[in-house]
């Protein structure tokens, strides 16, 4: 065997093209050196790679029909004498250049082995197996695991058959997450990049979304008016129910009865008003009311949540639900108010967040209520002397920190708005029988007031400056069009309803955090 002929083509240096890819060329070149990557195209149909390798491959396999490509080593490859350069001299006297490598002349069945028998460790480590498909080398091969486990077959992670393989394996396993669908994967087969694949599938399932929604988060706002500017205690106040509580009956042997605890938060002072009542009907919330505006005065705003809030809550909450939804509960309460002047005022629907202050105060209340009522039942007298005293202690809780000062004795609560001191603070000494010229009672009085509002604004006032949470926008944006998922309290998760944003509310600072949403059934 003698050299026919020969060709040589040298490649730019800012080639980005693969080492495999540059063989390939070179194959068009009818040149001997080629990779067993190379070998493995000419082997499968153009139609399997990409348009660069598919067109060579098309072209190559063209030529050399009926012809066997095999791999050869570089140290036995003529070609390698042209493209890593030769002198003259040594290319005439070199038996590699013109008759081959010896084993050319030897029978064919004693030919070296078409493939590699240990791969580059330049390469990734693959490699071929018997059935012609490249497989993972690994570290496992003296592992009695069978071959598939040991040897996983090769997917890049561009290939449709790819994501098919991580959406079965994601469906087969109940909608796992990604780290036990790649582990499962890689029993049999290694995709590439296989981690990226395996989250970006999981992310886009529409059941696990639905089941872990991200809510759209909007920095937290600017406090409304009311509660930065000084006013009366309870002038502007929300109200809120909870509750049910158990109160023993009429006779011994009666079945315990429910009762239900109305809470009034004024805006400004914190102050903390608790009223009993008898049960959830329009005419005990408006007795409740009344004793609310004969011991505390008349308010110019009333703020309550929706009753939207309890829909889809616990049962205990689906009455309270029932009674704030019917029209003759709605036009009665907005009647009494009317006749009153007091404008009352909702939250938007499905956002508890916005009654954060009477939920705070809900929570107090029920710390204590929780710890001193136990499981006894109470009658509705003992429950309203309880609940009194409950009212003292939160109206006695301080709402800023104590001075450094050694000679400030007192925190500064809601109580010193309502009754000028402490409500839990002993009296002092009887002032009857104090020298007139030495005490101006009314200008005491309104010094100490004074000295009150004093305080809250440098000390209350100044602890809302900074903001605690929701410190920055989030990621998701919310806009006219946008389909949400609206998240509904004790209901499962795959039974959320999808809504549809048809008009946005933004506040002062421009910022939208209220929507109007179109469900399949109305619009709220």
């Amino acid at each position: 065997m003698e050299l026919f002929a020969s060709k040589t083509k040298v490649t730019p240096l800012n080639s980005k093209h693969s080492i495999a890819r540059l063989e390939l060329c070179a194959a068009q070149l009818a040149s001997l050196l080629f990779d067993r990557t190379v070998v493995h195209w000419l082997r499968a149909s153009p139609n399997s790679w990409k348009p660069y390798v598919a067109n060579r491959v098309s072209q190559v396999q063209q030529l050399t029909e009926g012809c066997t490509w095999r791999h050869i080593a570089g140290v036995d490859n003529p070609a390698d004498l042209a493209s890593r350069g030769c002198l003259g001299k040594d290319l005439l006297s070199s038996t590699l250049w013109w008759q081959g490598p010896s084993w050319m002349s030897l029978p064919e069945d004693q030919w070296p082995s078409p493939l590699l028998a240990t791969p580059d460790p330049s390469v990734q480590a693959e490699q071929l197996g018997a059935d012609g498909i490249i497989r993972v080398g690994g570290r496992l091969s003296n592992s009695p695991l069978v071959e598939d486990v040991k040897h996983p077959l090769v997917v890049p992670a561009s290939y449709p058959f790819a994501r098919l393989l991580m959406e079965h394996f994601h469906k087969h396993l109940l909608h796992a997450g990604p780290t036990l669908m790649l582990n499962t994967c890689r029993q049999r087969f290694w995709i590439t990049s296989g981690r990226n694949l395996t989250r970006k599938v999981f992310h886009q399932c529409h059941t696990c979304f639905r089941a872990r929604p991200s809510s759209s988060a909007t920095i937290i706002a600017d406090l409304p008016a009311v509660r930065v500017t000084p006013a009366l205690p309870f002038s502007i106040t929300g109200v809120a129910y909870c509750g049910a509580v158990f109160l023993k009956g009429g006779h011994r042997r009666a079945a315990p009865v429910k009762a239900y605890v109305a809470i009034f938060v004024c805006f400004t002072t914190r102050a903390v008003h608790i009223e009993l009542v008898s049960n959830l009907t329009t005419e005990a919330f408006l007795a409740a009311l009344r004793r609310f505006v004969s011991r505390r005065g008349l308010p110019l705003e009333f703020h309550s949540e929706n009753a939207t809030n309890f829909k889809g809550a616990a049962n205990k909450l689906n009455e309270l639900y029932k009674l704030l939804r019917t029209t003759e509960h709605q036009q009665s309460i907005q009647t009494w108010t009317l006749e009153r002047k007091i404008s009352w005022k909702f939250i938007p629907p499905r956002a508890p967040h916005f009654g954060g202050l009477w939920e705070a105060a809900v929570k107090t209340m029920k710390y204590h209520l929780v710890r001193v009522l136990g499981t006894t039942t109470l009658s509705f007298e003992d429950m309203s002397t309880l609940l009194d005293e409950i009212e003292c202690c939160v109206n006695s809780r301080p709402i800023t920190s104590m001075s450094d000062d050694p000679h400030d004795m007192t925190a500064f609560t809601p109580g010193h708005f309502l009754v000028g001191t402490n409500l839990q603070l002993i009296p002092d000494h009887c002032l009857l029988y104090e020298a007139e010229n030495r005490l101006n009672h009314w200008r005491h009085v309104q010094q100490l007031r004074q000295h009150f509002w004093n305080r809250w604004q440098k000390e209350y006032l100044q602890q809302l400056q900074a903001r605690s949470k929701w410190t920055k926008d989030g990621t998701t944006t919310v806009t006219p069009g946008t389909l949400v998922i609206i998240k509904e309290d004790n209901v499962p998760s795959s039974c959320w309803p999808l809504a549809r944003v048809t008009e946005e509310h933004p506040g002062k600072d421009g910022k939208a955090r209220v929507f109007t949403l179109r469900t399949k059934f109305s619009q709220s």
